[in-house]
């Protein structure tokens, strides 16, 4: 399971904010600079709207931690279940610093919250049948780790997290190879994993496994 001060300490997820910030300031919030004076403070929460699974929580202090000028209070827990008019985490201080964050810190949160409330409804829908809910590498590209992260609070679990974690064979590998028999004799190993899209398919997945056990 992924570890949220791991990725706090990631120079991705850094950078990711940093990136994130630049593209919604530009040069300045020009709005604020009109209508807030410089030396004002504020404070702000960060209020789920509606039930979900709470996420990201920890976001805003990242956030707040590249503008400066502004303390967070993480008040939930990744994973918890939320209702309309919980408080997930305060900020505190420059009324301008607060503006120019609030946008970031949401869009994050909110991506991250949605993932997880939505794995939580897949994840009870699966309850008492031993499927377990897994998930891919369709993530928001600069994101894979903040989304993976996501899907353990809603209960689900992790599958590779990059090209080189494991071999999975998948559709184009077979078509390229020329049959699933073919991609299997051309990869088995012991981490073999391949997506069957047919029960044919599943059939040959573990027949080249049978025969192997019996030559050994």
């Amino acid at each position: 399971m992924i570890d949220f001060s791991t990725i706090a300490k990631n120079a991705e997820t850094t950078q990711l904010i940093a990136l994130a910030l630049a593209e919604d300031v530009g040069a300045g919030d020009i709005t604020s600079k009109l209508l807030i004076p410089e030396d004002a403070t504020a404070e702000m929460g960060f209020v789920a709207r509606g039930p979900m699974v709470a996420c990201g929580v920890q976001i805003p202090a990242l956030v707040y931690a590249q503008l400066g000028g502004a303390e967070v209070q993480v008040r939930a827990q990744d994973g918890q279940l939320v209702q309309a008019g919980d408080v997930l985490a305060m900020a505190r201080g420059n009324a301008r610093t607060l503006l120019v964050g609030e946008r970031t810190a949401l869009n994050i949160m909110q991506r991250m919250s949605g993932v997880a409330t939505l794995t939580r409804q897949y994840v009870d829908a699966v309850a008492g049948t031993g499927a377990v809910i897994l998930d891919t590498r369709k993530t928001m590209p600069a994101m894979r780790a903040l989304d993976k992260f996501a899907v353990t609070c809603g209960g689900g679990q992790n599958h590779r997290m990059r090209l080189d974690d494991m071999v999975l064979i998948k559709d184009n590998h077979i078509a390229l190879c020329g049959g699933v028999a073919q991609a299997i004799a051309a990869a088995r190993t012991t981490s073999l994993k391949d997506a069957c899209r047919s029960k044919r398919q599943e059939m040959y997945r573990f027949k080249p496994f049978a025969q192997s056990q019996k030559r050994a």
